[in-house]
């Protein structure tokens, strides 16, 4: 709708994206039909659609927040340069790298296309007859009029798009030239903002939340500039404040020479927010921010595409910034990249596997989030399993003959127990994250958990089925070992020693142990495939147990063959919960299966659950009031 035309003594009648002030609800009248004719038709410009270089096609709603997400150098970055390059002239090259194709829409007519320019302070007020299509480029306004709605040229959609990476945000805070009078044309993002108390209000109210400390606009003590400052705002908003609020004013900092991260916040909600863009491409919005900053600029930027049904296109790494994200009412479209040589592969995470993942409250607090952003992910059952083998692959470097391991290695996630490692796998794996899962050989024992995390991984759990009814079988036919003789062969060893010798905490939990009934599965857990060797005896259980190791592995799934975690230094005597702690101490290369965990590890490395299957990318716009994903 156009705005209301501005009157000089009340300049704040004109609110903040051209909407009509309802300062007094009793000016708005309903519409009639004449008036209603009379409404001049908008200009806008939206992305349609995306083709990848994988050929993935991804259909892209009007009021769409598009996230891509991946690892470091999986192409998210250039995902955005590829999108507006021709538009914006961003870029090195003609060629598009990770984007190959991108559809805009336009609509509206060259009348309206003016008004939007004009609206937009991107008219010269000189003659009249030069656009500004964007910081990079100028035109000919009725040329570029003329070009209005002609799909090969690229630069018609130049002036509804916002293009914001490290440095662009961080020059967001630096001074401007003063506006040429109330009506001029204002193509400074500071400008546009001089315009609207309502947004002013806004970004002071924004960094408050952020940074405990108000920004505002300074038009009095800049010598012919706008500045942004950080500090509270003046009393007197209208005309030339007294000289010792004057006083004020000059003393307090200027934006620009804050931090890092005040300018970076403040720069992209200032250009959002006082523009009237139609279209954001920002590169890691929440680079030098700690995560609540990161967070509460999430939000903000969700909250800003709503008004307008605008489009937001992020780049980001950072978990709190993808949930900030998801917070609002926009339809958002998480895209996974993941560079495969020279081709990226593109994969989609849904709307439920975000929730089922947030929604688990043992999940959400084990990182598993972060793996989205990871390279390549081993799921484990602890977090002391993710210590310990994330330590045995950084000890291997050592001993590979001088062979180095690659700087990113792979990222270890727990989640608090082995039964919801499925969970996990199914929405990473459906994300394109390449990754595989260490468990303890216990996992044989439980037919529908073991068959959840098979097809979690990929696996088929009928293949399986026959050898683990062989294992169960031999495991459902033993005793418990709650015998004389298995005491016995518990105690004796300690009562072997010297007399005097000292009783250590472990020696009291081993007692402790040695009178517990313990079933067949947890002294298969405890004994690995030595239980079938040597403890009961069984060829038949034995050769399923191997079988059942060698058909996971190949689905990503490594099996602990002897046991458990702790069955990598038997040598320890000590109780679990210090298992680790002694372990690190006495140093992991010193153990004495140091070089099999070498082994089982790097194989977890390299042999990974097979990519999921994907469907075309594409998205219907449904309207509701809750957050989604399409």
């Amino acid at each position: 709708m156009k705005s209301a035309p501005c009157v000089p003594t009340t300049p704040w009648r004109q609110v903040w994206f051209g909407e009509r002030s309802t300062d007094n609800v009793n000016d708005v009248q309903p519409p009639t039909n004449e008036s209603a004719a009379r409404v001049p038709e908008r200009a806008t410009a939206r992305v349609a659609h995306l083709t990848f270089n994988d050929g993935t096609p991804l259909s892209i709603p009007p009021d769409a927040i598009v996230v891509f997400i991946g690892a470091n150098n999986s192409g998210k970055s250039q995902a955005l340069k590829d999108m507006c390059y021709e538009a914006l002239g961003i870029g090195s090259g003609n060629q598009r790298v990770v984007v190959t194709s991108v559809r805009w829409q336009t609509s509206g007519s060259a009348e309206a296309l003016k008004q939007y320019l004009e609206d937009s302070g991107r008219v010269s007020s000189r003659s009249g007859d030069h656009v500004l299509v964007s910081r990079r480029m100028g035109s000919d306004l009725s040329s570029f009029l003329q070009q209005w709605g002609q799909d090969q040229d690229p630069h018609r959609v130049a002036p509804f798009v916002m293009y914001a990476d490290t440095e662009q945000r961080l020059r967001g805070s630096h001074p401007v030239a003063a506006a040429p009078g109330y009506d001029g044309p204002r193509s400074e993002p500071l400008q546009r903002l001089s315009r609207s108390k309502h947004a002013q209000d806004e970004l002071a109210s924004a960094s408050v939340r952020a940074f405990a400390r108000p920004v505002f606009l300074d038009r009095w003590t800049g010598d012919g500039q706008w500045s942004l400052k950080a500090g509270e705002k003046p009393e007197y908003v209208e005309g030339q404040p007294p000289d010792h609020e004057l006083r004020r004013i000059e003393s307090l900092p200027l934006l620009k020479d804050e931090g890092d991260g005040v300018k970076s916040f403040v720069g992209i909600l200032l250009e959002w927010q006082a523009s009237n863009h139609q279209v954001a491409f920002i590169d890691e919005p929440e680079a030098f921010l700690h995560p609540p900053q990161a967070t509460m600029l999430g939000q903000e930027l969700s909250r800003l595409t709503s008004v307008g049904e605008r489009q937001l296109f992020v780049s980001t790494h950072s978990r709190d910034m993808l949930l900030a994200l998801l917070s609002g009412t926009q339809p958002v479209l998480v895209v996974r990249l993941h560079r495969d040589g020279d081709s990226t592969r593109v994969s989609r995470l849904s709307r439920e596997q975000v929730e089922t993942l947030w929604a688990d409250a043992l999940l959400r607090q084990s990182n598993i989030f972060d793996g989205l952003f990871s390279q390549e992910v081993i799921l484990c059952e602890g977090d002391t399993d993710c210590a310990f083998y994330g330590e045995v692959l950084a000890r291997a470097q050592t001993v590979r003959d001088g062979e180095t391991l690659p700087a990113s290695g792979p990222a270890f996630r727990h989640t608090n127990g082995k039964d919801r490692i499925a969970v996990a796998a199914n929405a990473l794996r459906a994300a394109g994250v390449p990754l595989s899962a260490i468990v303890d050989i216990d996992v044989f024992g439980e037919t529908k958990s073991f068959n959840r995390l098979v097809e979690s991984m990929g696996g088929e759990p009928h293949k399986f089925a026959a050898d683990l009814e062989t294992v169960q079988r031999a495991l459902d036919g033993q005793a418990p070992d709650t015998t004389v003789d298995a005491v016995r062969e518990k105690v004796l060893p300690l009562l072997a020693r010297p007399g005097r010798t000292p009783i250590t905490d472990a020696d009291r939990e081993q007692l402790r142990e040695a009178f517990k009934s313990q079933s067949a599965l947890k002294r298969f857990g405890k004994a690995g495939l030595r239980y079938f060797e040597s403890e009961e005896p069984n060829a038949d259980a034995l050769e399923s147990c191997r079988s059942l190791i060698r058909d996971c592995h190949a689905i990503g799934i490594h099996v602990v063959p002897n046991g458990a975690l702790e069955s990598w230094a038997p040598e320890l005597r000590t109780t679990k919960g210090r298992w680790l702690v002694e372990a690190l101490e006495r140093g992991i290369d010193r153990l004495s299966r140091f070089g099999e965990a070498v082994a089982f590890v790097t194989a977890a490395t390299e042999a990974q659950a097979p990519p999921a299957g994907t469907s075309p990318l594409q998205t219907v716009p449904v309207r509701n009031e809750s957050p989604r994903l399409l």
